[in-house]
């Protein structure tokens, strides 16, 4: 079932629920103030018709008086709307009085009331009981019985047999019987009298009444059907159009927007999705800037050293998830020039600002002969060319052909690493002067350092990422411990050693997320 719905089922079902009980609860109401109206009305009627009973007990009403009484109480009174027939005779079974409400009667046998015995007309064997709870007609009956009560009268609790046969048989749910014996002052039988009430008219109104009310709930149905469509389409409309826009944003689509409409809930939600939207396109569109970056980064990386005299180089640069300016280079001009650098930023600005200082560099190779005159220069250049807030950190060094001897000038990278073959064990180069970044000041001086090595030694330089890898503890590497990792991984091949290094810092980690390249650069002197 569609959200919309199932959002106007439940609207219009609650909304007519609604007005359905408070249409029941204003017809309850309305229906106990017609019963008690017409209780009211027949109790002052009957009061009236008692009051000429208890005279003509009292030998104070002759016969004649009695009838007429009797008469203008049947006229005048709202009796002659609830009463069928009013029969009185002597206690030997002498007719008296009788009366008949015509109107009543002939409502009576259009109703059907009238049910025909298969031995003749008969009234019912069963007459209804004086205290018997039959429809709502029994709230009557103990009324009259309260009214008409009194010394020179007895309401019997069983049908008494001076009741005359009736000519009709009534429906005891819609009628009720009322026999009233009559005494004289002596308290002797002097007659009875015997009355047939019906609802007929309260039912009639309550009938009525009914009705209206369920023209009402039912006319006002449609009405409330439409204002739920219209309130769950208000509702639901929104909240289709960001399921909508989800699942074409799962799909790969972007630049997504919704109007935020509807409730300040959904306006809310429409908000959090457009919110989601400009974060994925902006995800988007940094994960392209990224691969662009690495496409850029992997062409800047040289795919093998060259032959150089008796020097073996090997390098290798380890990708973080983001990508960084970590990159190495070697270079042969007369001299092999060998070195790591490091450009702040992630992205495609370091991406660029490494490609920047590598051209930079291929351009003063051959030109500048020391390598102190290659930094001076690269930094001027760097000071006004590079992205503001970024710089570049620099280790390179000048390998001479033959002889185990280098010469290196440091730009804000680690210290290096010595490996000293024939004592087995690694040291730090002690850089005496570790300068600024190239980019940062225009007309800083760098100063070159000369290191001699012995044969099978080897020359580490590698970025800050080997020594800043953490682990879920964000617990580093550190000095210390890369240098214990460099020291225990020796081996013969460049290539091997350099891998085994980046496994151990690879390990320590513990796959927890990096944001820094992991780049080393080797070379050794490795005479025949």
């Amino acid at each position: 079932m569609k959200f919309k719905t199932l959002l106007v089922s439940i609207l219009g079902s609650i909304m007519i629920l609604v007005l359905g009980t408070t249409l029941y609860i204003n017809y309850r109401n309305s229906a106990s103030m017609v019963r008690a109206g017409w209780q009211r009305q027949l109790d002052l009627t009957l009061g009236a018709f008692s009051n000429a009973l208890t005279g003509w007990a009292s030998l104070q009403v002759p016969d004649d008086e009695l009838q007429a009484q009797i008469a203008s109480a049947l006229q005048d009174g709202a009796i002659s709307d609830a009463c069928l027939s009013v029969a009185l005779r002597r206690a030997a079974g002498e007719p008296l009085f009788s009366w008949e409400n015509p109107r009543l009667a002939a409502e009576v046998a259009e109703l059907g009331f009238l049910r025909e015995s298969k031995g003749g007309p008969a009234r019912a064997s069963a007459t209804p009981q004086k205290a018997a709870k039959v429809d709502e007609t029994a709230a009557a009956d103990i009324g009259m019985a309260t009214t008409m009560a009194g010394p020179w009268m007895e309401i019997p609790a069983e049908p008494s047999a001076l009741t005359p046969a009736a000519s009709r048989r009534l429906d005891p749910r819609k009628f009720q019987q009322l026999e009233i014996y009559v005494k004289s002052a002596n308290y002797e039988p002097k007659g009875v009298a015997e009355i047939w009430i019906s609802n007929a008219s309260m039912m009639r109104e309550l009938r009525t009444l009914r009705t209206a009310y369920l023209l009402l709930l039912f006319g006002a149905a449609l009405p409330i059907l439409l204002l739920a469509w219209g309130l769950g389409r208000f509702i639901s409309k929104p909240v289709e159009d960001v399921a909508q826009s989800m699942r074409q944003l799962t799909e790969g689509a972007r630049d997504l927007f919704i109007d935020e409409t509807g409730t300040t809930e959904i306006r809310e939600l429409i908000r959090s999705f457009n919110i989601l939207s400009a974060e994925m396109e902006e995800k988007q569109r940094m994960a392209q800037e990224l691969d662009a970056a690495r496409h850029v980064q992997s062409a800047l990386i040289p795919q093998a050293a060259p032959f150089f005299s008796e020097w073996q180089v090997y390098g290798v640069s380890l990708p973080a998830s983001e990508v960084g300016g970590d990159f190495y280079f070697h270079e042969l001009y007369g001299r092999l020039y060998c070195g790591v650098g490091d450009v702040s930023g992630k992205g495609m600005p370091a991406a660029l600002s490494v490609a920047l200082s590598l051209g930079s560099l291929k351009a003063l190779f051959g030109k500048t002969e020391t390598l102190d005159g290659i930094l001076r220069q690269l930094n001027q250049t760097l000071s006004y060319q590079i992205k503001e807030g970024l710089f570049l950190a620099m280790n390179m060094v000048e390998l001479q052909p033959n002889a185990p001897v280098l010469k290196i000038v440091n730009a804000g990278q680690p210290y290096p690493l010595v490996h000293r073959s024939k004592q087995g064990r690694t040291q730090y180069v002690d850089i005496l002067n570790n300068n600024l970044p190239l980019g940062i000041l225009p007309d800083l001086m760098y100063e070159t350092q000369t290191v001699e090595l012995a044969p099978k030694d080897t020359l580490l330089l590698y970025s800050d990422g080997a020594v800043e890898m953490m682990n879920p503890r964000r617990d580093m590497i550190g000095f210390e411990r890369f240098q214990a990792i460099v020291q225990e991984t020796q081996t013969d091949s460049l290539s091997e050693w350099s891998t085994a290094i980046l496994h151990r810092v690879m390990f320590h980690t513990r796959g927890y997320p990096q944001h820094d390249d992991v780049t080393l650069l080797m070379a050794r002197f490795n005479p025949q």
